[in-house]
C-alpha cells in the first residue's frame, strides 16, 4: 500500500518522503527539505531564517551599535540561531563584524604583537626575511600556537632555503615577472633563466614557465607551421581543384582542400 500524500496546508511543499533506515524502519518516513527545519511549535517544516533577516532582527532588538554575533546552522528541529561573540573569550583582540557564514567565528583583529590563529589572538614575533627585515603580514600566516608559520601562496610568497633553518624565509616569487620563454628561480627568486624545449622541435615558447621548472614554458609552432607529434612542419602549399575550397592550416593542423557544399 502506498503512502498517503503529505498534507500540511501551507507547509506541504516543505517536506518530502525519505527512505527507511536501520534506525527508522517504519515506511513513509518524511523529512524537511533542505533550507527548512521542523518547528517544535506545530511540527511543520518552516523556512530557515536567513542571516540578513536575523541581523535586521538583532538590530531592532539591540540597536545598530549592538555587539557582534555568530550563527548556528539551521537543521533538524532548530532554526538558524544567533550567539553573541563574547569579548571575554578574546583577550588581546576585538571583534569587527558579525560572522558571515553559520558555524564560523566572528571576524576579529588583534592588538599589536598578537596574531590571529583559530579564532584567538596569539603572541608571536613577526618572522624576518633573509635580510633581517620584518616580513609583511601579507607574506605569511601563523599555523600553530607555537608560532609556526606558512608562506601565503595567494600572495605569491614561497618558503625558500627550507633546509637551512637560519636562512629559510618567505620570499615573493611571482613567475609572471619573467618574460615569455623564461622561468623564475634562485634563492631570492631574482633570476629568470631560459626554458628548454621538450615537446616540439622547431617550436616557439608562448608563456613564461613556473617556479624552478626549466621545462614548464608552453610551446607552440610558429606561424606557417603545424605540430606533427614532436616536431613543427610547414603548412602544405596546395592548389584546390574546382569544387573545392582551401582550409588554411593552423598551429595544430595542415592546410587541406575540402569539397564545397552542393
Amino acid at each position: 500500500m502506498g503512502c498517503a500524500p503529505i498534507s500540511n496546508g501551507l507547509y506541504t511543499s516543505n517536506e518530502h518522503f525519505v527512505p527507511a533506515t536501520s534506525a527508522h524502519t517504519a515506511p513513509c518516513q518524511t523529512a524537511c527539505k533542505g533550507g527548512h527545519f521542523r518547528s517544535l511549535l506545530d511540527n511543520n517544516c518552516r523556512v530557515c531564517s536567513s542571516l540578513p533577516n536575523l541581523q535586521v532582527q538583532l538590530d531592532l532588538e539591540h540597536g545598530r551599535n549592538r555587539s557582534f554575533f555568530r550563527f548556528e546552522a539551521c537543521g533538524g528541529a532548530q532554526d538558524t540561531g544567533a550567539q553573541r561573540c563574547d569579548h571575554g573569550l578574546l583577550p588581546h583582540g576585538s571583534y569587527t563584524s558579525d560572522a558571515s557564514i553559520p558555524g564560523t567565528p566572528c571576524p576579529h583583529r588583534c592588538e599589536p604583537g598578537f596574531h590571529a590563529f583559530a579564532g584567538r589572538c596569539i603572541e608571536c614575533d613577526v618572522p624576518l626575511d633573509r635580510g633581517g627585515t620584518l616580513l609583511p603580514l601579507s607574506a605569511f600566516v601563523f599555523s600553530s600556537e607555537e608560532c609556526d608559520y606558512e608562506c601565503r601562496a595567494d600572495s605569491h610568497f614561497v618558503l625558500r632555503n627550507a633546509s637551512d633553518a637560519t636562512n629559510a624565509s618567505c620570499v615573493r616569487c611571482d613567475p609572471a615577472v619573467c618574460a615569455v620563454g623564461s622561468y623564475l628561480t634562485g634563492a631570492d627568486c631574482s633570476k629568470c633563466l631560459p626554458c628548454v624545449h621538450v615537446t616540439l622541435s622547431g617550436g616557439v615558447f608562448t608563456s613564461p614557465g613556473t617556479l624552478d621548472s626549466s621545462t614548464s614554458c608552453a610551446e607552440a609552432c610558429p606561424p606557417g607551421f603545424f605540430s606533427d607529434f614532436d616536431r613543427c612542419l610547414p603548412h602544405s602549399a596546395i592548389v584546390c581543384a574546382p569544387g573545392e575550397y582551401l582550409l588554411r592550416g593552423s598551429g595544430t593542423m595542415d592546410a587541406m582542400c575540402l569539397s564545397c557544399a552542393s
